[in-house]
C-alpha cells in the first residue's frame, strides 16, 4: 500500500509550516480524490497499515492519544476524525501529519490516470511524464510553499 497526507487549512496553527512526513522532505504526488482508492486514516505515522478501526466518535469527543493515535480512521469518518486531531493539534500548538494509506493495488492499475499532479522535484515529474508520454497540461509540476495553509500549490 501507499501512504499520503490531507492538507487542509483549518488545521493551520499561525507561525507553523504544513506538516511534511520527511524532514526536508518537499515532494509528493496529488491523488485524483474522486478515484482515489483509500483503505484508511491514521492521526500519525502508521508504516503504511491499516489496523484496528477507531471507536466511532463525534466532533465534541476529545481526541485522546491512548485512545485514537494507533487506531485507524474510517473513510467514512475522516472528517469528524480531522475535525478532532486538529482540535488537539490547535490546543496543544503541535502540528503532525495524518497518515492516508492508499490501495496500493489499485493505484498500481490506474497510474496515471489516479494521479492529478506531482510536486517537489521537478527532475521526478519529467521522468513521470517521460516513463508515461504525457505533457504537462494532463500531469503539472506544482511548488508547494508549506507557509501558505489557503493556496499550497501553484503550478510552475
Amino acid at each position: 500500500d501507499m501512504a499520503g497526507s490531507i492538507i487542509f487549512a483549518a488545521n493551520a496553527i499561525r507561525g507553523r509550516p504544513i506538516p511534511m512526513f520527511a524532514r526536508g522532505s518537499h515532494g509528493g504526488i496529488v491523488f485524483k480524490p474522486k478515484i482515489t482508492k483509500i483503505l484508511c486514516g491514521k492521526a500519525e505515522d502508521s508504516s503504511g497499515h491499516c489496523g484496528t478501526w477507531c471507536p466511532h466518535a463525534t466532533v465534541n469527543l476529545e481526541w485522546d492519544e491512548r485512545v485514537d493515535k494507533l487506531c485507524s480512521w474510517r473513510p467514512t469518518d475522516f472528517g469528524i476524525q480531522l475535525q478532532r486531531l486538529t482540535n488537539y493539534q490547535r490546543q496543544f500548538r503541535m502540528l503532525f501529519y495524518n497518515e492516508i494509506i492508499i490501495d496500493g493495488r489499485w493505484l498500481q492499475q490506474h497510474v496515471p490516470d489516479a494521479i492529478e499532479a506531482i510536486f517537489g522535484q521537478r527532475q521526478v515529474v519529467e521522468i513521470f511524464r517521460r516513463h508515461f508520454n504525457l505533457d504537462a497540461t494532463r500531469i503539472p509540476f506544482l511548488e508547494i510553499d508549506r507557509d501558505n495553509w489557503q493556496e499550497p500549490f501553484r503550478i510552475e
